[in-house]
């Protein structure tokens, strides 16, 4: 690796079945963190030896972490840490905006009250911790609170919605550096959406969460590459705003009333990548 060996250290494994996961989540993170930065060559050799696993469960945690778009595969069995591309990260957001509306369409009318009441107390910790700066603690409450919306999404949509949430995780961990501002308005929107949801303003609560879902790439776009046109992020939103009321038929007070009083609470679903 062209990284110091300081970097890496030996994993602790209670058995091999165990170390492509470990693996993944080791070197996950490394990247996510800044400490593998873009464009770093990973030699597969190299690294096993580092970590003191074999090379066959490292192949699997690169190919794992290929598929979230965090590495990319080269000649001689070597990978390097995915650049940063600003064409990509538009087309995966726009693309999130579309599949976190839909579920949360789904999910919003039948939401328990003590799924609502669980985002609260999620909120409160969000607030307590800061902002992304705070690390895994923040973005694990993060994950959960905007998934608590999303909690009756069929299972295939969920997973699709995770799958690019982890491809776009990294540019969540850039946003940490941004001004104290931009963490203070994100806080607002959190308390936006929440209240949305808790006054069962279905539409305003699904377009408030793709408002604030887009910030943060067409944040990055302009510092990183300002040359580049968000078209799929704007046309995401466009979409959104102009389904507008009739998406949502409106249930009458019966049907309300028994929803409210025998719906059982939505699985929490903890997965990362918000």
């Amino acid at each position: 690796m062209t990284e110091p060996a300081s970097v890496v250290t030996p994993l602790d494994l209670s058995g091999q079945r165990l170390a492509a996961s470990a693996a993944h989540a080791w070197i996950r993170q490394l990247i996510l963190s800044g400490r593998l930065p873009a464009g770093t060559v990973i030699n597969q050799v190299e690294l096993a030896a580092e970590l003191g696993i074999s090379r066959t469960p490292l192949r699997e945690a690169l190919r794992m972490l290929e598929e979230e778009g965090l590495v990319e595969a080269e000649p001689n069995r070597r990978s390097r840490v995915a650049s940063f591309n600003g064409a990509e990260m538009d087309a995966i957001y726009g693309t999130r905006l579309l599949l976190e509306a839909l579920a949360m369409r789904l999910t919003l009318p039948a939401l328990p009250p003590e799924s609502v009441e669980q985002a609260g107390r999620l909120l409160g910790e969000l607030e307590e911790l800061g902002g992304p700066a705070a690390g895994e603690a923040w973005h694990r409450a993060h994950h959960e609170f905007h998934q608590t919306f999303m909690t009756g999404a069929p299972g295939p949509l969920f997973d699709q919605i995770v799958s690019y949430a982890q491809r776009s995780e990294r540019y969540m961990y850039q946003e940490a550096h941004t001004p104290a501002l931009v963490h203070a308005r994100r806080a607002a929107e959190h308390r936006q959406i929440h209240q949305h949801v808790r006054d069962r303003a279905f539409d305003e609560a699904v377009l408030a969460n793709a408002r604030h879902l887009a910030r943060t790439p067409m944040l990055i776009l302009a510092e990183m590459a300002a040359d580049t046109e968000p078209a799929s992020i704007r046309g995401a939103l466009n979409m959104i705003s102009s389904m507008g009321t009739t998406a949502l038929p409106a249930e009458d007070k019966t049907e309300r009333k028994r929803r409210r009083t025998t719906a059982v609470p939505a699985p929490r679903r903890v997965r990362p990548g918000r």
